[in-house]
């Protein structure tokens, strides 16, 4: 199962169309830019976020509406969501949003630049209908504006796609990868490190279709360049080696996938720290891993934090702490602590129904779980019918 929800904004900071245009009278505001988007690659957070505060003052003395305000506050968007600041994030791409309004220049690059971060946003926070009517409407300004140009248009176009492999909608996100793709050939080239955000959606998309050997070649390949653009221990090889981890366990090779995924979470406690739902993710995985290979003992703990900071994080409705109680459901299973089991399958049937309908495809491959559960505790009975409402039966 894909985790498209997170690490979205990781290389956006690389575009090279980022700021607007910059008179020699706004050299101070582009130096400090220029450093914050460093910091920024480099894994800096904090640095790159006091940057970004001095680079936002700056801005202002240009007056209430100019461009460097908005920028200064998506760039600053873009580096909360990388530290898992979530709603802060959202804050400030509506902000610049409003900047731009004001200036009446919603309908620019730069407001269709911000409507793609807005709607990357919301998909990272599990707003689905929102993130797709945002991004598309970003699609729309680039396309009325000739912006085949512009990264931020791959970035609009990938969150188009997220929306619709969730939605089991695979031809048309095919399409929106290609699309997305084939801008950052044009602008970029094939090795630059936004690249890699082409090749793990198409690893994503392959991996759902069941055309495993691919998807792999493509992981390797969003690994490998993202190795030789990330200095040292940066959270988008964690990214990358968690790809390839899940991959591993679904091919079952479970011993591989546990490897991959403890270096993803040595990265990850170093670059994003102990709360970041990033690295509860790569608790989840982990203990999943580890749950298929026997070592229930180790995977306990993982599995429980995962699920703590996950509903912290992102909240108790959320596809992320579906996916978490199904870990621990499978754990309990094992353990044959059959009532705890089943109540974990209970919940995440009753979240993944809420956010995604009854009748998704996602919601029989859950019931399948619930049933393998169940059976294993000799329980199964009318309980394993297809839930109808937000709540399974």
């Amino acid at each position: 199962m894909t985790r498209a929800w997170f690490g979205r904004a990781a290389e956006t900071l690389m575009d090279p169309a980022l700021h607007p245009t910059r008179p020699k009278e706004g050299m101070t505001w582009d130096a400090t830019i220029d450093a914050a988007v460093r910091a920024y690659l480099d894994a800096r957070y904090e640095r790159a976020e006091s940057l970004l505060l001095v680079a936002l003052e700056t801005a202002k003395d240009f007056g209430p509406t100019n461009p460097r305000i908005s920028t200064s506050l998506r760039t600053l968007g873009i580096v909360y969501e990388a530290m898992g600041q979530y709603a802060e994030a959202e804050r400030l791409f509506r902000q610049a949003l409003d900047i731009l309004d004001q200036a009446k220049a919603r309908e620019s690059l730069d407001g269709a630049a911000a409507l793609a971060n807005l709607g990357g946003i919301y998909f990272v926070l599990g707003r689905y209908t929102e993130a797709e009517t945002t991004a598309g409407i970003a699609v729309g300004v680039y396309d009325n504006m000739n912006g085949e140009g512009e990264v931020n248009y791959a970035k609009a176009l990938d969150v188009c796609a997220d929306v619709a492999m969730l939605r089991g909608l695979y031809s048309i996100a095919g399409r929106y990868i290609r699309r997305s793709t084939a801008v950052r050939q044009r602008t970029v080239g094939q090795t630059h490190l936004t690249m890699a955000q082409s090749h793990t959606r198409a690893a994503e998309l392959l991996t759902l279709e069941g055309q495993l050997a691919q998807a792999a070649y493509h992981l390797e390949q969003a690994l490998s360049i993202r190795q030789r653009a990330c200095r040292g221990e940066h959270p988008l090889i964690a990214q990358s080696l968690n790809a390839l981890g899940r991959l591993q366990q679904l091919q079952g090779r479970a011993r591989e996938a546990v490897a991959l995924h403890r270096e993803a979470l040595l990265i990850q406690v170093k670059s994003l720290g102990p709360r970041h739902a990033d690295r509860a993710t790569t608790l989840e995985l982990l203990a999943k891993a580890t749950v298929a290979i026997g070592e229930l003992g180790e995977a306990e703990p993982l599995a429980e934090e995962a699920l703590g900071i996950l509903q912290h994080r992102l909240g108790p409705d959320h596809l992320g702490v579906a996916d978490a109680l199904f870990t621990l459901a499978e754990l309990r299973a094992r353990q044959a602590r059959w009532a705890e089991a089943r109540t974990h399958c209970r919940e995440a049937l009753s979240i993944t129904t809420r956010v995604l309908g009854a009748r998704h495809p996602r919601i029989a491959a859950h019931l399948d779980e619930y049933s393998a559960i169940l059976r294993s505790a000799g329980q199964v009975h009318a309980e394993t019918a297809t839930p109808t409402s937000g709540s399974p039966a």
